[in-house]
């Protein structure tokens, strides 16, 4: 970097009014309750207080009488900041090429990973749209499909985020398959297209149905995982329509 960029850079970061830590962390990642129901608070050095839990700069800090359930709520934030991470550092790069044509060179001294690994996260961020992300995948399955169109990203990820969530190595055994319309086998993958899965979806979704048609109520959590049997129902639908329209058939 420049001496007259670094020089920017400063006066940039010296006019700059950082969001405080406990908004940022509800913002990027929601509050996460406890046992006790306290919540994560931003001390007044920087630092991220969860419970007994002092989350530092350069570590983390533990005062007497910590509990069980303070110690899986910090490990659950973390997995969700390390998940998260990622994310955020390939948007930011896409974001500074697209605004400030920001070179991979400078941007790799600001955020300390190599060149390599910032041209690969910010082409994967790029290629696959945030509204298309599963929170519950890694982004290495992103990756796997980054190559594909919109409605076949959308396809794969819904099957990889299934009850039975895929490994990458099975979602990218599938893919690779499809791509070259080998049949399916044993070794990649027993129902290529997803209909036994859409099967098993829409048979849940008809119970629900038919237990409301009758009067009956379900619960918030039913609802939710109803609805989200409708969505991964309505995705294969949407993949089902384009293949039959390319003469592709669909294996039941």
């Amino acid at each position: 970097m420049s001496a007259r960029k670094r020089r920017q850079a400063d006066r940039e970061e010296q006019s700059f009014t950082p969001l405080p830590i406990s908004e940022a962390d509800k913002a990027l990642f929601g509050a996460i309750a406890q046992a006790d129901g306290t919540m994560a608070t931003a001390n007044d050095d920087g630092t991220l207080q969860i419970g007994r839990f002092t989350l530092t700069p350069t570590g983390l800090r533990v005062s007497r009488g910590a509990t069980r359930e303070e110690w899986e709520d910090v490990g659950k934030r973390l997995r969700s900041v390390g998940k998260a991470w990622v994310w955020l550092v390939a948007d930011w790069m896409a974001y500074g090429q697209r605004q400030w044509k920001v070179t991979f060179e400078d941007a790799s001294l600001l955020v300390g990973r190599s060149v390599k690994t910032l041209y690969n996260w910010s082409s994967i961020a790029q290629n696959v749209d945030i509204s298309r992300r599963r929170e519950k995948l890694d982004f290495s399955h992103h990756a796997e499909v980054a190559k594909l169109n919109p409605e076949d990203q959308t396809y794969w990820l819904t099957q990889a985020d299934a009850k039975s969530r895929w490994s990458v190595s099975k979602l990218s055994q599938a893919i690779e398959a499809w791509l070259s319309g080998a049949p399916p086998t044993p070794s990649t993958e027993v129902d290529p297209y997803g209909a036994k899965n859409f099967n098993r979806n829409a048979r849940r979704v008809a119970r629900m149905v038919d237990r409301v048609g009758a009067g009956g109520q379900l619960n918030p959590k039913e609802i939710e995982k109803t609805l989200r049997n409708i969505e991964i129902a309505r995705a294969w639908l949407e993949q089902a329509e384009t293949m039959i329209r390319q003469g592709v058939d669909s294996e039941d």
